[in-house]
């Protein structure tokens, strides 16, 4: 019996004969727009979730209501397009609950600058009200020696980010030191995480959640599994991570879509290909 993939002449304008002489620009047009449109529209198609990112967001969705949160974007400009998605997820998770939300880095001069442009507009659109359930503070001098001081007095920077007394926002009201934070959200790029476990989690237990690059994974591994930090979004593909979790879908599950549709359609090729090269060679045998 003639194999259904052969033409009237033996394979002689077959579709998998015709595969194989396909113009190669055809085939990287359709690569192009396969790119394309998961960015333009994120899909969502489902990847595997490693336990860290699961556990972050698990920890965020089950802590109390009026929770008080420390969310510390010291991610800085340079990390942004690496992490900026993941954190931008996290604060509309964040933004989704009856949180208080109090917003500094102690080591980058752009949180002020990064929070307005990003990441303000998330409580805005939440109806969330500035200096009642969040306040940004922005940036504080000091790195570690900074952390220790605020860990002792979360109004030891006195002015907002705005100007405004610390003492006259609502947020602040029962809210004085460490003991009064439910957790801290990083993002960090640097040696961040580290400060927070010495200062924060070593002598307080505040619950840590980390965002952090690709690069810092390894180091702060150790932390997660000494149970110091209690999840962890670990870099771009974290991000994608949290956003197929969070049903925010953004810029990281664009990349993983492009990623995996581009997979699926050289797989298909390759597929193919072998298939009409069997076919051919068939067909010539037979001849």
């Amino acid at each position: 019996m003639r194999s259904l993939w052969e033409g009237d002449n033996m394979g002689e304008g077959s579709f998998l004969s015709k595969m194989l002489t396909i113009d190669r620009r055809i085939l990287y047009w359709i690569l192009v727009v396969l790119i394309v449109i998961p960015i333009i529209r994120p899909i969502g198609l489902p990847i595997p979730v490693s336990e860290t990112t699961r556990r972050l967001y698990d920890t965020l969705k089950n802590l109390p209501e009026g929770s008080v949160l420390v969310l510390d974007n010291s991610v800085g400009a340079i990390a942004w397009a690496e992490i900026g998605s993941a954190l931008e997820t996290v604060t509309k998770f964040i933004a989704s609950k009856n949180f208080r939300v109090i917003i500094w880095s102690t080591t980058s001069p752009e949180c002020g600058s990064l929070t307005e442009r990003y990441l303000l507009d998330i409580f805005k659109k939440a109806g969330k009200k500035y200096g009642e359930d969040y306040v940004l503070i922005g940036y504080v001098p000091g790195a570690v020696l900074a952390l220790a001081a605020l860990a002792r007095d979360m109004r030891y920077p006195r002015k907002d980010f705005y100007g405004n007394d610390l003492d006259t926002l609502k947020i602040f009201e029962k809210v004085r030191t460490a003991n009064d934070v439910a957790a801290v959200v990083l993002a960090e790029s640097g040696a961040e995480g580290y400060a927070y476990v010495t200062q924060w989690y070593a002598q307080y237990r505040v619950t840590i959640l980390d965002i952090c690059t690709g690069a810092l994974v390894s180091e702060r591994m150790i932390a997660y599994n000494a149970g110091q930090i209690k999840g962890m979004v670990a870099g771009a593909r974290g991000s994608a991570e949290i956003e197929l979790l969070t049903g925010y879908l953004g810029a990281g599950i664009s990349s993983a879509d492009a990623l995996s549709i581009t997979h699926l359609y050289l797989i298909i090729l390759v597929v193919i290909g072998n298939i009409a090269y069997l076919e051919e060679r068939k067909v010539r045998r037979g001849k």
